[in-house]
């Protein structure tokens, strides 16, 4: 089995800061275990590096980064990244000149290769948002991206823009493949709109969906189980239904 996690808001709160002792303990007892845990989501690989060394966890063996843009593939470590071949397909320097027109209306992730990652100004300090708020941005990041060729996609924390092609569908189908396993020994936690190409290429491929209670209707009805918490919590509860821990 491999335990694929989504973050913000599915392991940790939707900022993607707060997380419980209760689940950082048990994420290295399945280690333990011999189960590996691979961080699956539009985070960037520095990010998931610091954030397993934060949480007391093993150094990273495998990745799906950047909403499937770049895998690690089981075992090969941070230096086996390996990009998807569209994850260079967007006009990369048009789309920042556009969304640099929104200065001041939204904030950008510095750190992604392949992707955009936007926020509610001050988020990435910390500060708390509505989703009002998000919706906001993603009006305001549609009309500026009119007529380039990408996908724009609302989470529970940030709107995503991403190359055509690539999803964490592709990277979960990606990431078995090179990893020698199939799809039916993945087990996949999470809980927002860009979740929902990785739970179906999941389900698809015969392995298990579980998705917090905070998550989208969507992908609760795709789900094999879905927890009564939310959040971390809810994760934990999850790794019980599936007789992980």
């Amino acid at each position: 089995m491999h335990l694929l996690l989504d973050i913000e808001g599915t392991i940790t709160n939707r900022s993607g800061y707060a997380t419980g002792t209760g689940l950082i303990r048990a994420l290295s007892l399945i280690e333990a275990k011999g189960i590996p845990v691979i961080l699956c989501s539009g985070r960037d690989l520095r990010y998931m590096t610091n954030l397993r060394k934060r949480w007391g966890l093993e150094p990273m063996k495998g990745a799906i980064a950047e909403n499937g843009c770049i895998v690690v593939p089981y075992a090969e470590g941070i230096h086996g990244a390996v990009p998807d071949p569209n994850a260079e397909r967007m006009d990369r320097k048009n789309i920042l000149e556009r969304l640099e027109m929104l200065h001041g209306l939204i904030e950008i992730d510095p750190f992604k290769s392949y992707i955009f990652s936007i926020y509610v100004p001050g988020y990435m300090d910390g500060r708390d948002y509505s989703e009002g708020q998000l919706d906001e941005i993603f009006s305001f990041v549609k009309d500026a991206l009119k007529g380039i060729e990408c996908q724009i996609i609302k989470t529970s924390a940030s709107v995503e823009v991403i190359p055509e092609g690539v999803d964490k569908g592709t990277g979960i189908r990606n990431y078995c493949r090179m990893s020698g396993i199939d799809i039916s020994d993945v087990v996949f936690i999470c809980d927002s709109a860009n979740d929902i190409p990785g739970a179906r290429a999941v389900k698809q491929g015969g392995g298990r969906v579980g998705v917090v209670s905070n998550g989208s209707e969507k992908l609760k009805e795709m789900a094999d189980r879905v927890s009564r918490e939310e959040h971390w919590r809810g994760a934990l509860e999850l790794f019980s239904a599936f007789d992980i821990i």
